[in-house]
């Protein structure tokens, strides 16, 4: 088993201030609990000729969590080279702390899967990057899925380390989402939750229906756990 407790954990601030690296490294964040069950399950799912299979059981997920991470981790590389207009030291100094704990998750998962996981070809043609909203919307959406696939994927893993993964993966990528949904709309930090205040999960088959949006090499989740 590799380590893993190095790259979830973000630095912690000194100040008693709440600065963007405390918020992005330990705040905790109402609304992202884990282990959400996900009742309902997409039907008839159409897999693109040619998509790469994902895989089954626990490698299959581990699997789907790395071509996420290789998404977010992409979407941040394609912002920071494609700025839009108006945007602050602030925010981009956000954008990049993002894009290195997505490159640190990408690589763990990397290291994990011993060369057996699915490297695939990013396509953000559908983002603006020029206007600030189309990054703010992707980037929600991105982060969001990202959450619940790792919510779903802590109830469906079978062993117990996999579980840890998620959940420190999960517990920073919430941040993450609350981060841009404040960026959005100061003082916004919580996303769809239910009655509970609990974030909800995404099975695998609609993870990989909205993934394969930002895309080139599609890739197929019809063997990984669903239920």
């Amino acid at each position: 088993m590799k380590e893993v407790k190095n790259t979830m954990q973000g630095e912690v601030s000194p100040s008693a201030e709440v600065s963007r690296r405390k918020f992005l490294g330990y705040a905790g964040i109402a609304g992202a609990g884990l282990f959400v069950a996900s009742c309902k399950k997409e039907e008839n799912v159409v897999t693109e000729a040619g998509a790469t299979d994902l895989g089954t059981n626990d490698d299959g997920l581990l699997n789907l969590m790395f071509v996420i991470q290789q998404v977010e981790a992409g979407f941040y590389e394609a912002l920071l080279k494609n700025k839009y207009a108006g945007i602050t030291s602030e925010e981009e100094a956000y954008f990049e702390e993002m894009l290195n704990h997505e490159i640190a998750h990408r690589e763990l998962l990397r290291n994990y899967l011993a060369g057996k996981g699915t490297v695939v070809t990013t396509n953000f043609s559908d983002v603006k990057f020029a206007v600030r909203s189309s990054v703010m919307d992707n980037a929600e959406l991105i982060e969001n899925l990202a959450v619940a696939t790792l919510n779903e994927a802590g109830r469906l893993f079978v062993a117990g380390e996999h579980v840890s993964i998620a959940a420190k993966m999960a517990s920073l990528e919430a941040r993450q989402a609350a981060t841009i949904s404040n960026m959005r709309s100061v003082g916004n930090f919580f996303g769809t939750v239910d009655v509970a205040g609990l974030e909800q999960g995404s099975l695998p088959s609609n993870t990989v229906t909205t993934i394969n949006r930002f895309l080139s090499t599609k890739v197929s989740g019809n063997n990984l756990p669903n239920m």
